[in-house]
């Protein structure tokens, strides 16, 4: 832990500029002295860069982290008012709705996010277990089954086709 806050603390006074050196520091600080001190360095540097959306990302990643799904939720928003096809912020903002119970829009973000990087195998996976919660199956293994095309090697898949099979009936 020593050797993490020096080398954050360390990149931070070489290059404050340095998006990624911040979040990491961001990060450290709320590892060592709660979240709520990560949340203050995160919101005081969306105040002095308030064009860098990264920060919002990290911030509301920090937040989800600890369960704190409705605040992460606005801010996904918030960075998706800006750049409405962002990934990222598709899936987090996904994974906050689904942890509020708004299955509905968490389906609506996965596919948001399937749709501006096909190439990414999270977010029909998200999808497919969305529509596991709600009793889609069909629906749920054919998205499982675009993971898969995605991401042949996918660790999840495989066990999430079979949960989804077994649970429409179909044993084989």
């Amino acid at each position: 832990v020593k050797n993490m806050k020096s080398y954050a603390t360390r990149a931070v006074e070489l290059d404050s500029t340095n998006t990624e050196a911040q979040i990491v520091y961001a990060e450290m600080l709320a590892a060592q002295q709660g979240t709520d001190t990560g949340v203050q360095y995160f919101n005081e540097l969306i105040k002095k860069f308030a064009y860098t959306l990264d920060y919002r990302i990290a911030l509301a990643k920090l937040l989800k982290s600890e369960d704190r799904f409705q605040q992460a939720k606005e801010i996904y928003e918030q960075v998706l008012a800006v750049e409405e096809k962002r990934k990222d912020a598709l899936i987090g903002l996904g994974q906050c709705l689904r942890a509020l119970g708004q299955n509905e829009e968490a389906l609506r973000a996965f596919l948001n996010a399937s749709i501006s990087d096909p190439s990414e195998a999270d977010s029909f996976y998200y999808a497919g277990q969305v529509l596991a919660e709600m009793n889609r199956f069909d629906q749920a293994i054919e998205n499982y089954k675009k993971a898969l095309k995605v991401n042949p090697n996918y660790p999840r898949i495989f066990l999430s086709i079979g949960q989804a099979s077994l649970l429409k009936g179909d044993f084989e």
